[in-house]
């Protein structure tokens, strides 16, 4: 089993939020997928997995408790901040109202700007507050095996249709 990763120490500083909190226990840790636990309210990371380590480059030590706009480029922060409060006002987000993963951009560690497949979950729990469950799967290389292969399609068609004059 992996290591514990740090929480992030509730609002009132007293225990601290645990994937059991969600009852999402163990699962949280070994999940493939980058897995985040923001906190609505905040706007803050609670709980960060080994995926998300490797994806985002981002130890937990160094995520957890720092804001979620960490992760997202910055033209596109106030609309998330936005996204979080609706969210925390009334328990409604679009993205996680149509149930389906949205490719958006984000931002690693070291400055790389990365596409990624979010999944967005409203979390239960016992504790106060709202709690969002993002699901992140990297499909960078895939966009770019993609965009080259639309460049070669569109490079042999110009030359196909050249040699139809």
């Amino acid at each position: 089993m992996a290591a514990a990763h740090p929480v992030a120490p509730r609002a009132d500083n007293h225990t601290p939020l645990r994937a059991d909190d969600f009852g999402i226990g163990s699962l949280f840790q070994v999940v493939r997928d980058a897995a985040v636990v923001g906190d609505a309210a905040t706007g803050r990371i609670v709980l960060w997995n080994p995926a998300a380590e490797a994806l985002f480059g981002y130890a937990a030590v160094e995520a957890v408790g720092k804001p979620i706009e960490l992760l997202i480029p910055p033209h596109l922060q106030d609309a998330h901040r936005a996204g979080m409060g609706r969210f925390a006002a009334t328990g409604e987000h679009r993205l996680m109202a149509t149930g389906r993963p949205v490719e958006v951009p984000a931002v690693h560690k070291d400055g790389r700007a990365l596409t990624v497949e979010l999944s967005l979950t409203p979390l239960p729990s016992a504790r106060p507050g709202r709690y969002v469950l993002a699901l992140v799967r990297d499909v960078t290389e895939q966009r770019q095996r993609q965009a080259e292969r639309l460049h070669l399609l569109g490079t042999a068609l110009d030359a196909t249709s050249i040699g139809l004059v």
